[in-house]
């Protein structure tokens, strides 16, 4: 019975390091870097980058997303998103 289990955590060992492996080419090619800008993107969350008082000023049902590229513009906004 014992021996029947050892296949079976090699082979998820190796299911893990696989995985692992995979991020870590990622990270070295610089591929990650694309899917973190995705992550920052008011625009692919659905926002638009727009200053707090416009946002504010479309009445209920709007909210600012923190930490988007809209806040390295010049001058600084906010990314004004609709609440669904």
């Amino acid at each position: 019975m014992k021996g029947q289990s050892m296949p079976l955590n090699v082979v998820i060992v190796a299911a893990i390091l696989i995985i692992v492996l995979f991020v870590v080419v990622l990270i070295f090619t610089g591929k990650i870097k694309g899917f973190s800008q995705d992550l920052e993107s008011c625009v692919a969350k659905g926002g638009n980058c727009e200053n707090v008082q416009s946002c504010g000023e479309k009445g209920e049902g709007w909210t600012t997303i923190p930490r988007t590229e809209c806040e390295e513009s010049s001058p600084p906004q906010k990314c004004c998103i609709k609440i669904l």
